[in-house]
């Protein structure tokens, strides 16, 4: 195996403004990181990228921050930073046909794939649900209708739930996690 390039190691808060932005987009893909790490190469030049939130379809915006020294221009204006939309990277991993780049296209430096992993972000809640909703559609009848009882009890008020068996108490774990 390859060994991977490290990952810029600088790392920035959001705004109470960019937060704000981020969670009235339409439809997110993970939940937002507060305190976002540069996911461009150690060492690149120019200002620092961390994906702030997908939404949508294709709609992938970063967060741009300059470092001292130096600039980033938006419309002739120089700012500090920018909650902006980029194009993603097209580029596809020679190693693996079906691991694509998640950087903006024109980055600086490796594609994420030849670097260490940001690692992974938490799927939103509109996202697990859809989650949820694929794995349900992939079981049989009698396990979907096993599950839609021990759902309809943890759901019913006032409701004591009965002992559970091993089994039992473990596929509840893995609904909850749902």
């Amino acid at each position: 195996m390859t060994e991977r390039l490290s990952l810029c190691d600088a790392q920035t808060a959001l705004t109470p403004i960019e937060q704000l932005v981020l969670e009235q987009l339409p439809h997110p893909a993970h939940e937002i990181v507060d305190d976002p790490q540069c996911e461009l190469q150690d060492g690149h030049e120019g200002p620092h990228a961390a994906l702030a939130q997908e939404s949508g379809t294709d709609d992938t915006w970063w967060l741009l921050w300059a470092p001292d020294g130096v600039k980033l221009a938006v419309r002739g204006e120089e700012l500090k930073r920018r909650l902006h939309r980029l194009p993603s990277c097209t580029a596809v991993s020679p190693e693996d046909a079906d691991e694509e780049c998640r950087l903006p296209a024109t980055h600086p430096g490796a594609h994420s794939f030849a670097m260490e992993s940001s690692g992974p972000r938490t799927p939103s809640a509109e996202c697990r649900k859809k989650i949820a909703a694929a794995l349900r559609e992939d079981i049989d009848a009698g396990e979907r209708a096993y599950y839609d009882e021990i759902e309809a009890q943890l759901t019913a008020p006032g409701t004591p739930l009965p002992l559970l068996t091993e089994s039992e108490a473990l596929a509840l774990a893995m609904m909850l996690r749902l």
